[in-house]
């Protein structure tokens, strides 16, 4: 949820207020966003 207050401006009680199949995949495009970014600190760590 603090993902996308901080980096896309949702607030929380906008997210809330979408329907159930639209949270599931607005989050699972934040969880693939985390991932994407663990990926590249992981590279940027191993480097």
């Amino acid at each position: 949820m603090y993902l996308l207050f901080r980096e896309h401006h949702l607030l929380p009680s906008a997210v809330m207020k979408l329907g159930y199949g639209e949270r599931q995949v607005l989050y699972a495009f934040i969880r693939y966003e985390m991932e994407e970014r663990n990926k590249k600190v992981s590279s940027a760590l191993s480097d």
